[in-house]
């Protein structure tokens, strides 16, 4: 019997897709059998298929984009330290290099070569943000790499199917919370090894000896329509600049991008240069974060793989904010990372106007509390919180949501489940949406109070942002509402420095909105009603920033036709100072 043909563009689909779900399974197994929230609930992880010469052929749809796509990168590097030819069966490779790997020491990237019928075939991965790693209490506050944890080289985590013990006592020895670590790294393990078996079945079906050949067409295919997209753009340069907060002071994102013919080049000369504290990104970071951002917009329908990153060239100035040099404190990378994406889109807003969107209340925020119960019990919790999406080219951005990631937050009863801790409140935050002809979505409010039950005085470690810089709108809309850290009724808390907090203590955190699109006048008097009556907007912002004026009808309210009439004629400079852009 011969090896299955691929030149029949069904079949090859087919296969296509039994890649995808062999990195999809992967993933149920990782969420299923894992031991922290970080990964079972707010899925912080990544999964990933890749043929026998290390090309990423698949990743898992649920995962985290980030995670994924820089474990292209990462299971090269880990190759050059053990090469293919010296691998055996039942080995497993491990490290959390940031600068190898996806950018900072939390996330502990697992490989394992897979074999069929004694010849290596493919490998498979599985990369978990781990609950803590050791070092100071995850915090952006950091000042050098060596404060932010165990730092693993690319070792064995098994060799020929046995557990290197000694490692196993050094990460259990290191980290808060060895059960829930340990096991984690078992969950990767297996997950590792549910893929490696998918893979043996299709290739024992398929008669083939290895996943090159498969992988080398989905390679080539995602390229080839990658190469398409870019070939849509016009030719030419655009540019894009965001300000963000940093830490103490704002800080700038620079993103050139060239375009010719179907090749895209993105230069992030003139970003700001690495601080002192630990927000900065790895160059492999920022490139998986950039393809993501671009192929987002460009070609959402094609799967990612290795072949999607072949006509990008991605630059960013070693010692920048994009390129830190070692040992730069790079815990919160995410914080300056997740700012690639919109800034990035508002360089392509002129290209393709009409596919961007606007930027969103991220990036993603952290909050972890560190303390004892009166009993004596430790207890550490997690939560990460999402601001609004920036509206859409067609319609409102999604409120409380993580863009462009696929963090979760953790559900609130098992937060309050594993710490004195009550939420108060968790809800959605009443004209926090940029206004426009489409509104930036929804931030949200997560109000935790501090119950009798803690013993001393707990540790809050704050990562958080734009609580200077609101999300901007685009095309004459106006920006989301700017995030704000709210302890025991003061406006007091650092957003990325540690504190600690009492029993009885009230925190809130409201994050931002994300902007809007387009001219809020232009949006539809009945779909700034329906808002009112949702109670997404007060009425007051419905005539401030919509010119549109509502009145009571029994419990709902109603569109006073003549004076909205009357606020829609009004040229700009009449208009309140709200629909100017104040914010």
């Amino acid at each position: 019997m011969t090896a299955t043909d691929i030149t029949n563009p069904a079949r090859l689909q087919i296969l296509w897709s039994r890649l995808l779900s062999i990195a999809d399974e992967m993933a149920v197994t990782l969420t299923r059998t894992a031991f922290s929230p970080i990964v079972r609930d707010a899925h912080d992880y990544g999964c990933a298929v890749f043929d026998a010469d290390a090309n990423m052929v698949a990743m898992a749809n649920d995962a985290t984009p980030g995670l994924s796509v820089s474990s292209m990168i990462s299971v090269r590097n880990m190759l050059k330290v053990y090469p293919p030819e010296t691998l055996q069966p039942g080995d497993v490779l491990i490290m959390n290099d940031p600068w190898l790997a996806t950018g900072h020491l939390l996330d502990l990237t697992i490989v394992t070569p897979v074999f069929f019928r004694t010849r290596l075939a493919a490998f498979t991965a599985a990369v978990a943000h781990h609950m803590d790693i050791g070092g100071r209490k995850t915090t952006p506050d950091s000042t050098e790499v060596y404060e932010e944890g165990l730092f693993l080289p690319v070792l064995k985590l098994f060799e020929r199917g046995q557990p290197n013990e000694t490692l196993f006592r050094i990460l259990e020895s290191n980290v808060r919370v060895p059960a829930m670590v340990i096991g984690d790294v078992h969950s990767q393990v297996a997950a590792n090894a549910q893929g490696a078996q998918r893979i043996c079945e299709l290739l024992g079906e398929c008669r083939w000896s290895d996943l090159n050949t498969l992988g080398q067409a989905v390679l080539d295919k995602a390229e080839a329509a990658m190469r398409a997209a870019i070939a849509a753009i016009p030719d030419g340069a655009y540019h894009g600049e965001m300000v963000m907060d940093g830490f103490d002071h704002d800080l700038k994102m620079v993103a050139a991008m060239t375009v010719s013919g179907d090749e895209l080049r993105v230069d992030f000369t003139g970003t700001s240069d690495q601080i002192d504290r630990g927000i900065n990104s790895v160059l492999s970071f920022t490139q998986g974060l950039t393809l993501v951002a671009i192929k987002m917009i460009i070609d959402p329908s094609t799967p990612i793989n290795g072949g999607c990153i072949r006509p990008l060239t991605i630059h960013a100035p070693e010692g920048s904010l994009l390129g830190a040099k070692y040992p730069a404190p790079v815990l919160g990378r995410s914080i300056v990372g997740q700012y690639i994406q919109p800034t990035l889109l508002l360089a392509l807003d002129e290209a393709i106007p009409g596919r961007v969107c606007a930027p969103s209340g991220g990036p993603v925020w952290s909050e972890r509390f560190y303390g004892n119960r009166s009993d004596g019990t430790p207890f550490f919790v997690l939560q990460l919180l999402n601001g609004g999406q920036g509206a859409r080219s067609d319609r409102d951005g999604v409120s409380a949501l993580s863009f462009p990631g696929n963090v979760a937050c953790i559900p609130v009863e098992l937060f309050e489940e594993n710490a004195p801790l009550l939420v108060e409140r968790k809800g959605l935050i009443v004209d926090s949406g940029g206004a426009g002809q489409y509104r930036g979505g929804l931030a949200q409010e997560f109000r935790v109070r501090v119950l009798e039950e803690v013993a001393g005085d707990p540790t809050l470690s704050i990562r958080a942002d734009r609580t200077r810089n609101p999300a901007p709108g685009i095309f004459d809309a106006r920006s989301g509402k700017r995030a704000r850290i709210i302890h025991n009724g003061a406006e007091s808390l650092h957003p990325k420095r540690p504190t600690t907090i009492q029993a009885r203590d009230v925190i809130s955190w409201q994050l931002a909105g994300g902007g809007g699109l387009g001219d809020p006048y232009t949006r539809e008097p009945s779909r700034v009603l329906l808002d009112v009556n949702e109670g997404f907007i007060s009425p007051t912002a419905a005539e401030q920033e919509y010119g549109v004026r509502v009145r009571r009808a029994g419990h709902r309210y109603e569109i006073n036709r003549v004076s909205t009439e009357a606020l829609r004629g009004q040229s700009p400079a009449e208009r309140p100072a709200q629909s100017r852009g104040q914010r």
